[in-house]
């Protein structure tokens, strides 16, 4: 089980709401003709596994369970995952493998790289290589992101010395100044001791 897995125990399920219809059979015996509820659906599927699939009518719970992507439903929007890399960017992989790794309900590179080996082998020839793939990436991905916060935070040091110096300098331009007034003001008089 993967650390990200912890965090998130819906991970590896893709949710989707969508509008639908029930029967309504008082109305239907009242009217003589058929008649309908229309309702909000939820469709539970699991990565790889495109046989099991869970599809029932909306409840409440799963609102508040699933709140991104209802808020992607309510204002029509297609669903994109914040965390992970949909499978659609992953620059590895051809559109034809994209559009069967997403038949299969492989969403993000991150359902790829978690996906137990029965869930892996519903995408046939290649798929441990693919899944290998998918693993890489993403250990690349985190350590070109430490890479560019470890430049990130040099950049700003070296910044941060930069001005420390350039205040030392108007400082010291500063205080040559006041010496200077300094010296012009005392006039003749008794000079100043030698050190």
């Amino acid at each position: 089980m993967l650390e990200s897995d912890v965090a998130n125990p819906h991970a590896g399920i893709w949710v989707q709401f969508y509008p639908g219809k029930l029967p309504n059979e008082a109305r239907s015996a009242e009217t003589g003709k058929p008649e309908y509820d229309l309702i909000d659906f939820i469709r539970k599927v699991a990565a790889g596994d495109p046989n099991n699939i869970i599809e029932r009518p909306c409840r409440k719970s799963d609102q508040y369970e699933f709140p991104q992507q209802w808020a992607a439903y309510k204002n029509n929007q297609t669903y994109r995952p914040e965390n992970g890399t949909p499978i659609e960017d992953w620059p590895r992989i051809d559109m034809a493998t994209a559009a069967k790794l997403k038949a299969l309900e492989f969403h993000t590179v991150e359902q790829v790289a978690g996906a137990s080996d029965a869930q892996i082998q519903q995408i046939g020839m290649g798929a441990y290589e693919l899944r290998t793939k998918a693993i890489a990436f993403i250990k690349q991905a985190k350590d070109s992101a430490f890479v560019q916060k470890q430049a990130d935070e040099l950049a700003a040091r070296n910044q941060e010395l930069e001005d420390l110096r350039e205040t030392n300098r108007r400082l010291a331009a500063r205080l040559e100044a006041l010496e200077t007034i300094a010296e012009e003001k005392r006039g003749p008089g008794r000079p100043r001791k030698e050190q």
